[in-house]
């Protein structure tokens, strides 16, 4: 069997927020490798560093020190202009509070994100409806965000996701604004894209229930890779010093 190139592979990544004069570390010497195809979760605590390493492989945040290679090629010292192609073609995103702009319907607000792919209009309406019917929400493409429930919004965002064909969903805490069982629908419909259309999900999350439809969960603590569990096997960073618990910055919209 042929040997599966790693989608994301972390080498040595740290990272630190200026507080004044004072440098907070976020996360520390972090090695890690994710596999195409498969649903990782970043798991723990707030200030954890999993939102702050979710926004390091979506192209947010910088790479200050180490290293992030994506499907071989190393992402540090990318121009602003190579971050941009790489998001709009490669990275499909998914927030917490759903980010929809309540003034555009739901077909708009897929719309919306197309602009800059050089698609024609009849092209980005045809993505669009087809990204709502893949989630099941063609039924309401014409309907606004205030229109909705909590359920259907996130469905619209991640028909957003969709429309672009992306390689990589990128989750931050994706069923932290829903029910419980809302919240399970969603993630069974993320873990169903990821098995039908071959899209690698990132997410970042406390939610047992998001955790458990994930191959993968990497727990990280005050900024420290303390285990990487999957299905067949469970690896034990080694022991490292805890610094002290620190509040992330908050999620930068694309």
């Amino acid at each position: 069997m042929d040997k599966v190139e790693p989608l994301f592979q972390c080498k040595n990544l740290a990272f630190h927020y200026p507080l004044g004069t004072v440098e907070v570390p976020a996360l520390h010497a972090l090695d890690l490798t994710l596999s195409p195809g498969q649903m990782t979760c970043f798991a723990g605590p707030s200030g954890s560093g999993k939102s702050t390493l979710l926004r390091i492989l979506g192209l947010i945040e910088p790479i200050q020190t180490g290293d992030v290679l994506y499907r071989g090629t190393s992402l540090k010292g990318l121009s602003e202009k190579q971050k941009n192609q790489i998001r709009r073609t490669e990275l499909g995103f998914i927030f917490q509070h759903f980010v929809l702009f309540d003034t555009l319907t739901a077909v708009e607000n897929v719309e919306y994100f197309l602009k800059h792919r050089g698609f024609s209009a009849k092209e980005k309406r045809e993505r669009a409806l087809n990204a709502l019917n893949a989630v099941g929400l063609g039924a309401q493409a014409r309907q606004r965000p205030r229109q909705m429930s909590g359920g259907q919004r996130q469905r619209v965002a991640i028909a957003r996701a969709l429309a672009k064909d992306p390689r990589v969903i990128i989750a931050d805490e994706p069923t932290a604004s829903l029910d419980q069982a809302t919240g399970q629908q969603i993630m069974s419909l993320l873990s169903e894209l990821g098995k039908t259309q071959g899209v690698t999900v990132v997410l970042a999350s406390h939610d047992p229930m998001a955790m458990s439809f994930a191959q993968q969960i990497v727990r990280l603590k005050d900024g420290h890779l303390q285990a990487v569990e999957s299905r067949s096997k469970l690896t034990v960073a080694p022991a490292a010093h805890v610094a002290p618990r620190t509040e992330e910055a908050p999620w930068c919209a694309i």
